[in-house]
């Protein structure tokens, strides 16, 4: 998931405004999502730290997957 946002992102596909506390937070949850991977084998996705969250990056993953990415303009 948060790889898929990531190259979505630096592809230029996610248009946000330049300036707003809710985007200071998603680039704030972006930074503290991790991957751990267990011993088994097994993955967990999130924000892990203790006051940390993934709301918002959740939230931008269940949208991108409701509309098709569209080529570059």
């Amino acid at each position: 998931m948060a790889s898929n946002l990531v190259a979505l992102f630096d592809e230029g596909l996610v248009k946000v405004p330049k300036s707003s506390k809710e985007i200071e937070a998603m680039v704030e949850e972006l930074l503290n999502y991790e991957i751990h991977v267990s011993e088994e084998g097994h993955d967990q996705y999130g924000a892990f730290k203790i006051g940390s969250h993934d709301d918002l990056v959740c939230a931008l993953n269940r949208k991108k997957r409701n509309y098709e990415v569209r080529d570059k303009e």
